[in-house]
């Protein structure tokens, strides 16, 4: 049985993905507690251990705002942790997957971003600290898969992000503002961890990949769509993103299409994964 590491193993992607690993594969799961993927030594002691042949690599410092704050850890974190694995990797040779983010844009592009996309510059730290992952990787390693991804949601009662705070506001308001001049593909990570299991276990052709949910909207058509499926009476009026001021820059478009994907995998819809998480984890 070929053995797994899977980095940042204790986050919204590592809750779905490891119950799906663990029926094919011998799963060495690491949190950040367990496992600093800027300690070399301490990867080095835990590649040597386990002799891996496939890494999935998820540890990150994905808190968009406090990249921008903390830019130097934030690079040290996505871009050197990066580095340290994809030089393990290489060592052990062995595969490394690496989960990006749409954010490496800069979100000029009017349609969805596909894999022949190049990315020109990233509108902040995360997205340019995230590429810089990427690219070490490219210059590293030839078996590897970058999977860039946008909008995730998940976790029900931990998830923190979008829906759960829509939620969590729908309760007690009855109308909210919400930005509807950003635009993304909303990705569940129940269906992203599944695409994830894909790659592995089909080993198709290695390089970039775009995993999303099929179709794009903006923050206000997703609020609406989370609202409905929660059946709350709640009304949303759209305003532009200059009133909902953050420390990091957004780029206005995050959508992204798995173009690559589909001739091994096959993605639902948003609204149909969105209607399942709000319906069945909440």
């Amino acid at each position: 049985m070929q053995k797994v590491i899977v980095t940042g193993s204790g986050g919204m992607v590592g809750t779905y993905l490891i119950p799906l690993l663990n029926e094919k594969y011998d799963v060495h799961a690491f949190p950040h507690s367990d496992l600093d993927v800027t300690d070399v030594q301490k990867l080095t002691s835990a590649f040597e251990k386990i002799q891996p042949q496939i890494v999935v690599h998820l540890a990150a410092m994905t808190n968009v705002d406090l990249c921008e704050e903390q830019p130097q850890q934030a690079f040290f974190v996505n871009e050197q942790g990066t580095k340290n694995i994809a030089k393990c990797c290489r060592q052990h040779n062995c595969t490394l997957l690496y989960v990006s983010t749409g954010m490496v844009f800069d979100g000029n592009k009017t349609s969805a971003y596909e894999e022949s996309d190049c990315v020109t510059r990233s509108v902040n730290i995360y997205g340019e600290s995230k590429y810089k992952g990427e690219q070490a990787i490219q210059q590293l390693l030839q078996k590897f898969y970058i999977v860039r991804t946008t909008w995730l949601f998940g976790g029900g009662q931990r998830d923190k992000k979008f829906v759960a705070k829509m939620l969590q506001l729908g309760k007690k308001n009855d109308s909210l503002s919400v930005v509807d001049d950003t635009w993304g593909s909303p990705t569940y990570t129940k269906d992203l961890s599944a695409a994830l299991e894909t790659l592995c276990t089909k080993v198709p052709d290695y390089g970039i990949y775009h995993i999303a949910n099929v179709g794009r909207c903006n923050r206000l058509q997703f609020a609406q769509k989370i609202f409905a499926d929660a059946k709350m009476d709640c009304t949303t009026k759209g305003v532009r993103s200059a009133s909902f001021p953050t420390k990091a820059p957004r780029p206005f478009n995050e959508s992204i299409t798995s173009t690559k994907l589909s001739a091994i995998h096959k993605m639902r819809t948003w609204q149909e994964a969105l209607h399942e998480y709000v319906t069945t984890e909440f």
